[in-house]
């Protein structure tokens, strides 16, 4: 296999991916970069135009082994990419001091070409405000983004074809989302938390499309993933999730947390080991139904049934109607929201144009297709 040589240090810039944190503690992760090697996608990209992009942002070179340095407020801290170029900053000043506010900012700079341009990134860190009743952690592949995570062929097309601005929400799952950030208490804002197995790589891709179809503001936790078939598959991949949703929970000791995800793949089995890691903080669980067969819906009532006992209800839920009326029951959400919730459901429920995958493939050579409702 044909090794690149490694660009120069003026070819690298720093990424910076949202944080979060707590008076007491900050995390943050980045990744030092080929300059251009992430271009942003557009809402007037073309299925040709998205794959180029999508083959560059996966193969352009990382920047191993470079000093980041870190500024938040007076507070400074010097970390190194590892050989995949990402960096992880772990913030815990004895006198930290963070303004009453949902989002504060880092400073990220990188130490070896500090004047070159992109040299210098912002990262927003996310602090939930005190008045916040619970926390909500989500997935997104199949909970709120439509993906198709287990057809790995179909999953790929999608990706590779489709910008941030093409790709599908599940119906109603923006409104549901904004009526329990809101709660039933005007003002109060709860805070989100996303976590996905997809590459820390497809950050901006994800913010873009959580941002376009009007999602909370919230963290978006992401995976380290090199590009070999052997990660991509990894069984162990969900590992992260685990370890990512632990890590919020306890930066929280005091916020209890609604947890949502997917039928496709583990989020069931990873949720009831949250639960049983931290007894007494899950208010409950919405897994969305997205693998209807009889053996997938018998171990997810299983393990329901187990964490029942624990006081906190696993719903399997058809669709986000059934989860808004459960949230609305128990006073997490207002339920006057739910005629807004309902509204969008049956509105995005229309059928919507098409295209199958070989029509996929002929417009990226320009072949006129037509669409079917």
């Amino acid at each position: 296999m044909r090794i690149r040589p490694p660009a120069p240090v003026n070819k690298f810039c720093v990424r910076a991916f949202d944080g979060y944190g707590s008076s007491k503690r900050i995390y943050l992760t980045g990744m030092v970069i080929e300059k251009g090697g992430i271009v942003r996608a557009s809402d007037s990209d073309s299925a040709a135009d998205n794959l180029r992009k999508m083959v560059c942002r996966f193969f352009s070179r990382p920047g191993p082994h470079m000093d980041v340095i870190a500024t938040f407020g007076s507070y400074h801290k010097c970390v190194r990419s590892n050989d995949r170029g990402y960096f992880c900053i772990d913030i815990s000043p004895q006198n930290l001091t963070l303004a009453e506010q949902n989002a504060c900012q880092v400073i990220l700079k990188l130490v070896d070409n500090p004047k070159a341009p992109c040299a210098t990134e912002t990262a927003k860190i996310f602090i939930p405000p005190k008045t916040a009743k619970f926390g909500v952690i989500s997935d997104i592949d199949d909970t709120i983004l439509y993906t198709r995570a287990t057809n790995r062929f179909r999953m790929i097309l999608i990706i590779l074809f489709k910008t941030p601005y093409a790709r599908l929400t599940f119906p109603a799952a923006s409104s549901f989302y904004r009526a329990l950030q809101d709660s039933t208490q005007g003002g109060v804002l709860n805070p989100f938390f996303y976590v996905t197995s997809s590459s820390w790589r497809m950050h901006d891709m994800m913010h873009d499309f959580m941002s376009f179809h009007d999602f909370p503001i919230g963290p978006i936790i992401m995976r380290t993933i090199r590009m070999t078939r052997a990660s991509v598959l990894d069984p162990n991949r969900h590992y992260h999730k685990l370890m990512s949703f632990q890590q919020i929970i306890e930066t929280y000791p005091n916020l209890p947390f609604l947890l949502i995800g997917d039928s496709g793949q583990k989020d069931p089995e990873i949720y009831a080991e949250i639960i049983r890691r931290f007894p007494g903080r899950i208010l409950a669980v919405y897994i969305r139904d997205v693998y209807p067969t009889a053996s997938r819906r018998k171990t997810i009532s299983e393990i329901a049934r187990k964490v029942s006992s624990g006081k906190t209800t696993l719903l399997l839920v058809k669709d986000t109607m059934e989860a808004a009326r459960h949230a609305a029951s128990m006073g997490w959400i207002d339920p006057a929201r739910l005629s807004e919730i309902n509204h969008q459901l049956l509105r995005e429920k229309q059928v919507r144009p098409t295209l199958s995958i070989s029509d996929k493939i002929k417009t990226l050579f320009g072949h006129q297709v037509t669409t079917k409702n």
